[in-house]
């Protein structure tokens, strides 16, 4: 598939939810969802805006690595896997939690 352009813009004076891009074996739209409150609980101005990047970065290292399969396998995957918010709001690596319990409690 060969993308020509892409084009996206804010529907008012707020930050853009939308993400529209490819990388790599695929290509995506993502129609964010816009924020009910004015603060954000995640380290972005908003957290639509958060959660938009981290599916496009994701979308961008599948592609990246040629990724071949399904939609429905790509979310259940390897590049969807290890990706975890910690206390702070970033991205952690779920595969190791970042502290483990002697009596077998998360």
């Amino acid at each position: 598939m060969k993308v020509r352009d892409s084009v996206t813009t804010a529907g008012g004076a707020r930050s853009n939810e939308d993400r529209v891009s490819h990388a790599g074996s695929l290509a995506w739209v993502i129609d964010g969802a816009t924020d009910l409150y004015d603060d954000s609980a995640l380290p972005a101005e908003r957290d639509g805006v958060w959660l938009v990047d981290l599916i496009g970065a994701l979308l961008a290292e599948a592609g990246t690595d040629g990724y071949q399969g399904s939609g429905a396998d790509l979310a259940g995957g390897e590049h969807a896997g290890g990706v975890a918010v910690d206390d702070s709001g970033g991205v952690a690596d779920a595969s190791s939690p970042p502290c483990s319990s002697d009596a077998g409690t998360p």
